[in-house]
Formats: C-alpha cells, sequence, structure tokens
C-alpha cells in the first residue's frame, strides 16, 4: 500500500505554489476586491446600512483577513517548511480562489437591480461544493488504493506521453487567442440574454475548478498518515515557500526583521479598526432583517 501511497504523491511534487506568487495573485486580483468594496459603497450610500450593502464588504474584508493571515503563516519562521507544507498551500490556495470568485459572484447578484441568480441560489453552491469536494477526493482514494497513480506515472514517462504533453502546452496561447475572438463575436452579435447565459456559466465554473487543487489535501493528508517526508530526490522541504531578502540570503537582518515587525503592527492596527467596525454594523443589520422577516 505504501508503494501507491508513493506513486500517488511523487505524481507531481515540483509544481506547487510560491510564496512570491502567494502576493503576486493578490495584487493581481485587486480589481475583484476592489470592485466588491466599491459596490458595498455605493449600496450604503443608496439603501442605507443594512446586511445587503454590508455583505460584499464584510465578505470581502473577511476574505483578505484569511488571505494575508494565511500568507503571513506560511512566510512566518516558525512554521518548518517541510515536504508535505507545499501541498496543504497547494489545497488552502484553491479554497481561497473558489472563495474570491463566489464573494465577487454573490456580492453582485445581491445589490444589482437585475441580478442574473437569486441570492439564495448562490448560498446553495456552497453545500454543492463541499458535496463536489467530498466526491472528488472520494474518487482520488479509490484511485490510490486501485494503483491508478503507479500507471499515470508509467505512462507519463513515455515519448507518446511527453509529444501529448507539449502539444496541449502549445494550445494554450491558442486557446487564449480565441478565448479573445469568442468574447468580441459575443459581444458584438450575441444578445444580452446570451452574454448573461455565457458570463454566469463562466463563473460557475471559475468557482468549481479550483475544487481539482483539493487533491492536494489527499496527499497532504497521506505524507502525514505514512510520515513520507521528502521527495524522490531526497529533498525534505519546500525551498519556494522560504522567505527570501533582497541579498538574496533566507537569513533578514535583524534591523530587516524589527522594522517589518513595527510596519506589520501598524498595518494590523489601522486594518482591525475598520473590520471591526464594518463587522459590527454588519451583525447588526443581519439580525434587524432577520426580526424583519419574521
Amino acid at each position: 500500500m505504501r508503494e501507491k501511497i508513493c506513486d500517488f504523491i511523487y505524481l507531481d511534487t515540483e509544481r506547487y505554489i510560491s510564496l512570491k506568487s502567494l502576493k503576486i495573485f493578490y495584487w493581481g486580483t485587486f480589481i475583484i476586491p476592489f470592485y466588491v468594496a466599491v459596490m458595498s459603497m455605493v449600496a450604503i450610500n443608496l439603501n442605507g446600512v443594512n446586511w445587503k450593502s454590508l455583505f460584499p464588504l464584510a465578505s470581502i474584508v473577511i476574505w483578505s483577513m484569511l488571505y494575508w493571515g494565511f500568507v503571513i503563516a506560511i512566510q512566518n519562521k516558525r512554521i518548518k517548511k517541510s515536504f508535505e507544507l507545499r501541498f496543504l498551500v497547494n489545497g488552502v490556495a484553491g479554497l481561497l480562489m473558489s472563495a474570491l470568485v463566489w464573494v465577487f459572484f454573490a456580492s453582485f447578484n445581491l445589490i444589482a437591480d437585475k441580478p442574473i441568480l437569486d441570492f439564495d441560489i448562490c448560498l446553495w453552491m456552497i453545500p454543492l461544493y463541499v458535496l463536489i469536494s467530498l466526491l472528488f477526493i472520494t474518487i482520488i482514494i479509490i484511485g490510490v488504493h486501485k494503483g491508478v497513480y503507479g500507471k499515470i506515472r508509467q505512462k507519463g514517462k513515455t515519448k507518446k506521453a511527453l509529444a501529448i504533453s507539449a502539444f496541449f502546452a502549445c494550445l494554450i496561447p491558442f486557446a487564449g487567442v480565441c478565448g479573445k475572438l469568442t468574447a468580441r463575436l459575443l459581444r458584438e452579435h450575441a444578445s444580452l440574454e446570451i452574454l448573461s447565459i455565457v458570463g454566469t456559466t463562466s463563473f460557475i465554473v471559475l468557482i468549481f475548478v479550483p475544487v481539482l487543487a483539493h487533491i492536494n489535501f489527499v496527499q497532504y493528508f497521506y505524507c502525514k498518515k505514512y510520515n513520507i517526508n521528502c521527495d524522490e530526490n531526497g529533498d525534505t522541504t519546500s525551498q519556494k515557500l522560504i522567505l527570501e531578502t533582497s541579498d538574496g540570503n533566507n537569513k533578514p537582518k535583524k534591523r530587516q526583521k524589527k522594522k517589518m515587525n513595527i510596519f506589520l503592527k501598524i498595518l494590523l492596527i489601522l486594518f482591525c479598526i475598520p473590520v471591526a467596525f464594518f463587522t459590527i454594523l454588519f451583525i447588526i443589520g443581519f439580525i434587524k432583517a432577520i426580526v424583519e422577516k419574521i
């Protein structure tokens, strides 16, 4: 059984999200949290303070706190950058990506005058997401016990498999061009109803596709259970998750560390004040809405 587990874990150990990529992702997609916050501010200005107008802002603030809490925890020196940590990071990153798209989609449908979907349907996506995740994980575990991943590894080393991989790699830029042309054609010739259907389908796909990253949770579990703490080359660390300084060393100077700690404390205080304020208002508005419905 251990051999089957190793085949599964060593399927692709080199591709994992780096600490630098995690930071770039947030600022690269900052337009989404910004737009959600703007939607919430506009709703507050038009409709006053209530749970509907506060939901987008509170949700994106909570998401941002969770995201940066995750990043700060990963770069913390006290967290051992072990081999299995890369799988946990990949899995959590996929979960956070799904949450970001869901917050944007749900916030838009909650505030819009003519929502594409009811907010209740957006809420039902959460248990559906969990159900699909559990089903996907179950299929993965069954595949591990049947030795499927050992066969995949063997076939992946053949010339035919390498040729297929190269072919699909060449298709990536071509697919991007096709996507742009399709979007232009839809914008110019399709009706608003078709555009809304295409847009809704795209968002739903973006919410559920990161479920594929949950394979990393299974790999992390097996690493812990079977005490697998290195890759095939004997590397016991995840180098991409180690914080590097400007001089290229992994050990920052004491002065830089003190300045960074002071900066983080000030940033945390400035960030927590509006978060606490909006969270309290959100809870009050949410309770009032429930009482009014009763």
